[in-house]
């Protein structure tokens, strides 16, 4: 299961739909918006909301609908932890060789996803809230992945405690994919950990579509503002670039930057969706993921480098 220092992956000439979601605990606060690259024409970016009107937000259910209906292979990227701590997954009964991340999910009960207090923390129940910037067993890495560590993120266990945290959209992500019936688990390939006979990212959409499979991978909307800006190579190793997304001022100032790109690269985005990602800042992070993933598409820039144990994930464009 370990590939580390392994080379950076591009996408050739495939050019799979990608299906980006800003992730929340909240239904109502999850956005989606596509990146396509149309058989005649140039690529398109859309808001999906705006075809779903009535949507109340996103599930796991509709975003594998929602990605059934386009048109050839279909990725799924989503800014919610699919991996696991490497000294946690070690002491994990069945977890890595023997078992897929969804099959391992789908073993653990409903105990599993109860959130405890610092001090109550446990293996079987990793979901915690941050006291006075406690951690439990951060010292052996049980809580940190590190990727988390490398590109600055938070512990993603932790649900509260700390700006940032990611553990609640986490738990909302896992608590749905651990519901799924087994027919729909069967319609999700995650990156990288369903990876076993692909050796590169491209290989394994390809492999994917042709089981009528959609690949589900993490994003970090922290890594993809840099790129999206083209303040950042892809996959270069730099600390993610830092914005203000939560003044509208900043949201404004970078998407305008933005248009200037997506014009000089023929790329079809509408107001709409320029409007939507500057007004509201989950909508902005989904906004500037996609961006970020035509902008590599467009430039032929790696979309993942293999540099840490599979069991751990990754993140797209780190």
């Amino acid at each position: 299961m370990v590939t580390s220092g392994g080379p950076t992956h591009a996408l050739g000439d495939l050019d799979p739909t990608f299906i980006s979601i800003d992730w929340s605990k909240h239904r109502d606060k999850r956005v989606a918006y596509a990146a396509t690259k149309p058989a005649e024409g140039p690529w398109q970016i859309r808001c999906c909301d705006a075809y779903e009107e009535s949507r109340s937000g996103w599930t796991v259910r509709e975003i594998l609908t929602f990605a059934e209906s386009q048109r050839g292979p279909v990725i799924v990227g989503i800014d919610a932890v699919l991996g696991l701590p490497k000294a946690y997954a070690e002491a994990q009964s069945r977890y890595g060789d023997e078992l897929t991340f969804l099959e391992w999910l789908r073993e653990r009960g409903d105990s599993f996803f109860v959130i405890n207090d610092t001090a109550g923390w446990k293996p079987e129940q990793p979901f915690y809230r941050v006291h006075k910037k406690k951690y439990p067993d951060a010292e052996c890495g049980r809580v940190m992945r590190s990727v988390d560590r490398e590109s600055g993120g938070n512990p993603m266990f932790a649900v509260s405690g700390i700006p940032g945290t990611v553990g609640h959209g986490t738990r909302a992500l896992w608590q749905e994919l651990h519901d799924l019936p087994e027919k729909l688990r069967n319609k999700l390939a995650i990156w990288p950990f369903d990876a076993e006979g692909a050796d590169n990212l491209k290989d394994f959409v390809s492999k994917s579509a042709r089981g009528a499979r959609v690949v589900l991978l993490e994003t970090y909307p922290a890594v993809a503002y840099g790129v999206a800006l083209g303040k950042r190579q892809s996959c270069s190793g730099l600390r993610p670039e830092r914005l203000a997304k939560t003044r509208q001022g900043v949201r404004t100032s970078a998407t305008k930057s933005i248009r200037d790109w997506l014009g000089s690269s023929c790329v079809d985005c509408g107001d709409f969706e320029l409007g939507a990602a500057q007004y509201n800042e989950d909508a902005f992070d989904a906004f500037m993921t996609a961006v970020a993933f035509t902008r590599c598409r467009i430039e032929d820039q790696p979309l993942w480098t293999t540099h840490t144990d599979r069991v751990e994930g990754g993140m797209l464009l780190w």
